[in-house]
């Protein structure tokens, strides 16, 4: 889960608080892993058991049911599919025959492990292989100003990024294999460009100074309408309700606090107009809250409301009126925005919470005061 933590206790009565964060790995996989970065660190670490007893104390929770699940890395993940099937199809036609399409489904899966795990360790600021070096490859060589040049030379290769363009030179369906690429490539692309802006939210917060907000923007997604032990007529045909999150980050004293702001919409169109009228409500907000706030950077995903002209202009027009220097900052889509995912959350779960509890009560209440009526 994104949220929450868990309390392991210890022999010694000691209590850890360990926070509940997302896995996306099974429990040998994340030993495997763990093992590896420990031979190279020369570390000597616990037994392989001893390492997946801990993983059963401290095991993931599940969830079943995902809602705005990151497009890119769905579809990267479901092109992996796509291919192991028309490899499986051609492996009765092809002359390889059963064991060329084992093979090759047997790299798939190696790959798909690779990206789903490993290759956003594997990239840093300097390498000489070439795809996990972020400067490198995220240059654009046919335009200088986003082109950067590295000191080190890139004369190493990684062999699970080269399966993905050997296992290619082997197929020839040419539609499904040309799309699956794409989004596989789209997918690691995404990846690299996360690791690279997350770098650049920590350069922000480390840079951040006392009269200075970072302000992280997302829209949640809608939430429905809510009753008590509610019937199928009551739940069909429901409108979502449409609800901005603006969770803000300041320094004060040399500690972090946040403030989140929520603004719920009865009926709007979740356009540029909306997001001038919500960002309007958090600068003035916080210039009550901070007096002496001086400038405001806000960060949100690339999503066409937060960067259309009409939203840049009404900024400038913002930022003259209320006398505040203000930033904006995009991440990559479905990227970027995890406060505003975490206080979504709790925020739910808050209101799920309070409707049981307080329908709960009221049912009580009034069965009581049907019981000393009779």
């Amino acid at each position: 889960m994104p949220f929450g933590e868990r309390t392991l206790r210890l022999s010694s009565k000691t209590e850890l608080k360990i926070p509940n964060v997302i896995r996306t790995s099974i429990p040998e996989q994340t030993v495997r892993q763990y093992q590896s970065y420990c031979k190279e660190t020369g570390f000597t670490p616990m037994s392989r058991s001893s390492l997946l007893r801990i993983l059963h104390v401290c095991s993931a929770s599940l969830r079943k049911s995902l809602q705005g699940l990151d497009y890119v890395s769905s579809e990267g993940a479901k092109a992996f599919d796509d291919i192991a099937e028309v490899v499986d199809k051609l492996g009765d036609n092809y002359q390889g025959g059963m064991s060329w399409s084992e093979e090759l489904i047997k790299k798939l899966k190696l790959m798909k492990r690779y990206l789903k795990g490993d290759f956003k360790v594997h990239v840093s600021q300097s390498s000489r292989v070439p795809d996990h070096c972020r400067p490198h490859a995220l240059s654009y060589s046919s335009d200088p100003d986003f082109t950067q040049s590295c000191e080190h030379p890139h004369d190493l290769a990684c062999d699970r990024c080269n399966l993905f363009p050997a296992i290619f030179q082997d197929i020839e369906l040419k539609y499904i294999i040309t799309q699956s690429r794409r989004n596989i490539e789209a997918w690691k692309a995404h990846l690299l460009r996360s690791v690279n802006q997350d770098e650049a939210r920590i350069d922000i917060l480390n840079a951040l100074k006392e009269q200075e907000v970072l302000v992280v923007l997302d829209w949640a997604m809608k939430f429905l309408p809510r009753k008590y032990r509610e019937s199928q007529a009551d739940w069909y045909g429901k409108r979502g309700i449409s609800w901005h999150i603006s969770v803000a980050t300041r320094k004060s004293k040399g500690e972090i606090e946040m403030l989140t702001l929520i603004q719920v919409f009865q009926s709007c169109s979740q356009d540029s107009i909306a997001v001038l009228a919500a960002i309007e409500d958090v600068v003035k907000q916080l210039k009550e809250e901070m007096p002496d706030i001086k400038s405001i950077i806000f960060r949100q995903d690339n999503a066409g409301c937060y960067h259309s002209a009409a939203t840049m202009l009404g900024l400038q027009q913002l930022a003259c009126q209320q006398n505040v220097a203000l930033r904006m900052d995009f991440s990559d889509p479905q990227g970027g925005k995890d406060p505003c995912d975490r206080k979504a959350a709790t925020v739910k779960s808050h209101m799920r919470t309070f409707l049981n509890s307080f329908c709960g009560n009221l049912k009580e209440i009034l069965r009581g005061s049907l019981v000393r009526q009779n």
